[in-house]
């Protein structure tokens, strides 16, 4: 472990509208920076996240189907070398280096001290919260549908949770939905309808706000918890077959002390602009990213426990076929056998090169870490 806490600096140059981070920063404190110029670049949802694992592994947000996944927007980034040397890699200099730090995730290549982003500019924002309680499949079907078809301009994640079983009667699934849309409310609403023609919503919140001021109110604090989350990239439009697959197992979990549910962040537009091997992020076809989380406490009970990860590794099985796509590198799954395929997929080869060339003796290395090519 390398403490880069230090490297927390961010100096934003008014003249290319480029922003430089320390490679130690915490995404809030990009985020402090960007609001005082009225401009950003794709984000989370978590300040305490170092920025540096967020952008190595290409990084999620609800601005990414219009500007792309974060490391999209890496220009260039200072690295300090397995044997010592101090590099910038950038698309003209240490150009593979370049290409394996958008999406080769961290602790992999060396040490990066400093990124250095394109942002862009931001006014206002409406910022919804949404939800629906006992939905059904057909409901589901018109969801995905509505959202795959909204205009880039909509970020948007939703979670699928079970509700309280009833004597007799099947588990119920709720659904809750948070995102931002670049427009006015009534045009949000109207993109909407066919999801309000199937159900209103139990809950809603919609309104038009400073943008930074909208992330502010979205935002999750991201305290320490106990957790594992299983992801999957679905590739397309969201299959009926999917849908069914996640009524059989939302309205299976055992109710354990902890909770279990499935999560979707809505992909599409600019995050598929670029080809699978354009960056290391290989993941360019999906709509949805996945991701099957289960919760505990530190006292819940060893069965009680492993009751909870059967149930999320029966789930993660179901699904992965019909997802068609790989996993997500910045949510590293422990029990995934074939990780580095499903991370890195066509692209492994030549990132196991790149690790060879800048790192043959495996100086950085972890459990999930990339192999040099032999």
């Amino acid at each position: 472990m390398i403490n880069l806490m230090n490297f927390n600096a961010a100096s934003y140059n008014p003249q290319d509208a480029t922003i430089t981070v320390g490679g130690g920063i915490r995404n809030g404190s990009i985020y402090s920076a960007l609001s005082k110029v009225n401009r950003s670049i794709t984000h989370g949802r978590c300040p305490t996240v170092g920025a540096g694992g967020f952008l190595l592994g290409g990084g999620v947000g609800f601005d990414m189907r219009r500007h792309g996944i974060a490391s999209d927007n890496l220009i260039a980034t200072n690295v300090v070398l397995a044997n010592g040397d101090i590099v910038t890699a950038s698309a003209n200099d240490h150009s593979d280096l370049f290409w394996a730090m958008r999406g080769g995730a961290g602790g992999n290549f060396g040490i990066n001290t400093s990124f250095t982003l394109n942002t862009f500019p931001v006014d206002q924002s409406v910022e919804f919260q949404l939800g629906w309680s006992n939905v059904s499949n057909e409901f589901l079907e018109v969801y995905f549908k509505t959202f795959e078809a909204a205009p880039k301009e909509l970020g948007s994640k939703v979670t699928l949770t079970p509700g309280l079983a009833l004597e007799g009667q099947e588990r119920p699934i709720n659904v809750s939905v948070i995102g931002q849309y670049i427009g006015s409310s009534r045009d949000l609403k109207e993109i909407l309808a066919p999801i309000y023609q199937q159900a209103l919503p139990d809950e809603e919140v919609i309104q038009l706000m400073a943008y930074w001021n909208a992330s502010s109110f979205l935002s999750e604090a991201g305290t320490p918890g106990y957790y594992q989350e299983r992801s999957r990239f679905v590739n397309g439009p969201m299959p009926n077959a999917m849908i069914q697959a996640m009524r059989e197992w939302l309205t299976r979990w055992p109710n354990a002390q902890g909770s279990g549910s499935i999560k979707f962040f809505q992909m599409g537009h600019e995050t598929n602009a670029l080809k699978p091997t354009d960056t290391a992020f290989v993941h360019r076809q999906s709509q949805w990213l996945s991701s099957i989380e289960i919760t505990w406490t530190p006292g819940q009970t060893i069965p009680s426990r492993m009751l909870a990860h059967r149930w999320q590794d029966r789930f993660y099985r179901a699904i992965t076929p019909l997802s068609g796509g790989g996993a997500y590198q910045n949510f590293p799954d422990p029990s995934l056998r074939d990780w580095a395929t499903s991370y890195y997929g066509e692209n492994l080869n030549r990132l196991m090169a790149i690790k060879a060339a800048v790192d043959p003796h495996q100086l950085f290395r972890y459990h999930q870490s990339i192999r040099p090519l032999k």
